[in-house]
């Protein structure tokens, strides 16, 4: 079909998108990396760090990712010794690093899976529903917290950290004890005068270290790895032929990295959740959690903890309102010559995205789009396998409704693909 005689294209990318093109860029796949880096105690900074590039690599080597992004992380480890001294100190005594890590590792679901959004939203909604005041004792919050636990002298090999309360009650736990690590022998004094706005703040700054060292790692050991590489991968090929059939006139990107960009000539990816830099402190990178409170009145008078919530951080941090010039555009009838008064399907392809409530803002919105208020748009979603197409199907209930889904599926506006299909 010529490009314009077919309605406008939107593609929407996800992690999957990352994960399709052969990169690491799962939340767990960070953490590994994380932990290589803090299997080094860095007494002697760059001098010992030079000796023990080696020993990194090793680590690297043992992960079963693709060789060439293995290959192109020990080049930059080996290149820039500076960016890992860098990364260890953003995430020594980080208490949502050593939080996230303890949760993967003996949670009830595997070592294989940890969502960062879910736990954020855990321990920050638990605190704001405490309805203390901002100028009280953060004492009194941590106690809260401490009164979480189910078993309180749980043993972490049991897998009883699946329990929300238990990991309530373990972040209580992590927080007393970095205060004290940091004051020593003032802790108690320091307890008595800290008040839950100084807590607030302290959790914030070592939440936007921890998203400091997520941008490392994406700006300098996935965005490095060549082009090339990518493209000539045998999985890979097919899937760049797919969307480059897609041809899409707007590209919305929930990804931090640059692989869009890197791989596909055009149009250029709106970052909606930030992208990751090469100048350290000043990436943009949204990672939050959604609107837990109901009804416009909670909203309004519940906003302690706001500053957590993905709507704040999109504001503080610029990342735009472009999707709102997209959405406008998918709005509009297209207008051609011969082709007076005939409406062109306006479609949307999604690709990798879970299609997770925490972006229920932006997604619905999309799915939702009618053109001049009378023609919805037709909708195709991309899954990897069975499991995940039920999945995406109960997500897609979530975010536009039971009835809607129906109604769209029953008229072809709406099908999900897997991604052979697309190959």
């Amino acid at each position: 079909m010529e490009k314009q005689k077919r309605g406008r294209r939107l593609l929407i990318l996800g992690n999957g998108f990352d994960l399709a093109h052969g990169l690491p860029t799962r939340y767990t796949d960070f953490l590994d990396f994380c932990n290589i880096i803090m299997s080094l105690d860095l007494g002697n900074e760059k001098i010992y760090l030079q000796h023990k590039i080696k020993s990194l690599q090793g680590e690297i080597d043992r992960l079963k990712w693709n060789d060439f992004v293995k290959k192109s992380i020990k080049d930059t480890l080996q290149e820039n010794v500076k960016i890992v001294s860098d990364l260890w100190k953003l995430l020594n005594n980080n208490i949502w690093y050593v939080f996230f890590d303890t949760i993967r590792r003996f949670n009830g679901m595997g070592p294989n899976w940890i969502d960062f959004e879910k736990e954020i939203r855990n321990v920050i909604e638990f605190a704001d529903r405490q309805d203390i005041d901002l100028d009280e004792r953060a004492e009194d919050l941590l106690h809260c917290y401490n009164d979480q636990s189910e078993h309180k002298e749980y043993m972490y090999d049991v897998k009883e950290l699946y329990n929300s309360q238990n990991k309530r009650h373990l972040f209580g736990e992590y927080t007393e004890q970095f205060l004290k690590q940091s004051n020593q022998n003032k802790f108690n004094d320091i307890l008595k005068e800290l008040t839950l706005r100084d807590l607030r703040k302290y959790w914030y700054q070592h939440l936007e270290n921890f998203i400091e060292a997520l941008n490392i790692y994406f700006a300098y050991f996935i965005d490095c790895v060549p082009s090339e590489d990518i493209k000539t991968s045998e999985k890979v090929a097919p899937i760049i032929t797919g969307i480059e059939k897609i041809d899409p006139d707007y590209v919305i990107n929930f990804n931090y990295t640059h692989t869009y960009e890197k791989l596909y000539a055009k149009p250029k990816p709106f970052y909606i959740h930030g992208e990751c830099t090469k100048e350290i402190g000043k990436n943009n990178i949204v990672l939050g959690i959604d609107q837990y409170w109901k009804t416009e009145e909670e909203r309004q008078e519940h906003v302690n903890y706001a500053i957590f919530k993905k709507y704040v951080q999109r504001i503080r941090k610029r990342t735009g309102n472009k999707h709102h010039e997209m959405l406008m555009k998918l709005e509009r009838p297209i207008s051609l010559p011969n082709y007076k008064g005939a409406y062109f399907d306006q479609e949307i392809y999604v690709f990798g995205h879970s299609l997770d409530k925490t972006d229920k803002d932006i997604l619905a919105s999309f799915f939702n789009v009618e053109v001049a208020k009378k023609v919805d748009a037709k909708i195709t979603v991309f899954y990897h396998d069975k499991e995940t197409e039920g999945e995406l199907i109960a997500n897609m209930v979530s975010l536009i409704g039971e009835e809607k889904v129906l109604d769209k599926s029953e008229r072809s506006k709406l099908s999900f693909m897997e991604l052979s299909e697309l190959r």
